[in-house]
């Protein structure tokens, strides 16, 4: 949320203050009146509970639609492009994957998104399943916190041209391509220089996708609300090539030199691209920010020591 090409995708930035924020339909003359469920197709729970969720949501007169690519919840619309203004809610059911699959579904539209957790760590989903319906309501009622997220807004430019345009949520990542060699990248932030960097890889991370890849290749964990951009290199081959941070208001340029024998360009997770050699990749801070609903009182570091056992003695 996770990301395909955005016509208008996802990209925001993280501002974790938990002032308890109507929902955006909430907040406009019209009435919240259509709810979006996205669930974990693998896994036969989720469409079990979101066909109760479904049954729910439309006895108190709601309007409710499916992810357009996923088997139809009974007694919902496929959601349409056209659709996903209308609506006043997101709800998924299932883990982070199905989370960041919420997020390329809404094409960078702010709608609030709520995440209940039906897999393994779930950093996204933090609501778990027992609560769904006391949490819903909560949503609908605009008494949730809202957690503003930075999201990333990517840009792929090939002789001069536009080609391609994402936003991400969590990470981009650029790794070695079908021939297993180095990836010679020169990284630059405002015009500046930062690296040629030698390397597998390389992970630019929001804070919120900083408990993700980035912190498996040795990144720092960044509290949601930090303004930054973190770039992580993957086994770098120098050692003087470490994890960076940067301000989020700075634009990042990354250009494969003609060293490179291509590379792998993923956005949340999902295979977008093969580069080529002098292809440049733009990233900046995307426009909106994503607005993920959060359970009061329940910190960051709750989540952390949850999930990681984050600062806990054996």
């Amino acid at each position: 949320m996770g990301a395909r090409t955005i016509r208008k995708k996802t990209t925001r930035k993280i501002s974790t203050t938990k002032k308890a924020v109507k929902l955006k339909a909430l907040d406009t003359a019209r009435s919240c009146g259509a709810v979006a469920i996205v669930y974990r197709p693998s896994k036969p729970e989720a469409f079990r509970i979101a066909t109760r969720t479904a049954k729910y949501l439309k006895a108190k007169g709601y309007e409710v639609f499916t992810h357009s690519k996923q088997k139809m919840i009974p007694g919902t619309k496929a959601l349409k492009k056209t659709d996903i203004p209308l609506l006043c809610l997101a709800l998924v059911i299932g883990g982070d994957g199905t989370y960041l699959n919420a997020i390329r579904m809404l094409e960078g539209e702010p709608i609030p998104v709520l995440g209940v957790n039906l897999g393994n760590l779930g950093f996204l989903t933090q609501t778990i399943k027992s609560k769904l319906i006391s949490s819903l309501n909560l949503a609908l009622s605009g008494k949730l916190a809202v957690s503003e997220r930075l999201m990333l807004d990517v840009t792929i430019r090939r002789k001069n041209k536009t080609i391609e345009r994402y936003l991400a949520l969590n990470d981009v990542v650029f790794e070695r391509g079908p021939v297993s060699r180095l990836i010679y990248m020169n990284v630059r932030a405002d015009d500046s220089l930062v690296t040629d960097l030698k390397a597998d890889g390389l992970i630019v991370s929001t804070p919120t996708g900083s408990t993700a890849y980035n912190l498996a290749a040795g990144g720092p964990i960044v509290q949601p609300g930090i303004p930054a951009i973190v770039l992580t290199p993957i086994c770098p081959h120098s050692l003087t090539n470490r994890p960076i941070t940067l301000a989020d208001s700075q634009e990042i340029q990354l250009t494969l030199s003609e060293k490179s024998q291509g590379a792998v360009f993923m956005v949340d997770g999902q295979r977008e691209a093969d580069l080529s050699s002098d292809d440049v990749v733009i990233i900046r801070k995307a426009t909106h920010k994503h607005k993920m609903l959060i359970i009061p009182d329940h910190t960051h570091f709750d989540v952390l020591r949850s999930k990681l056992n984050f600062g806990q003695r054996d």
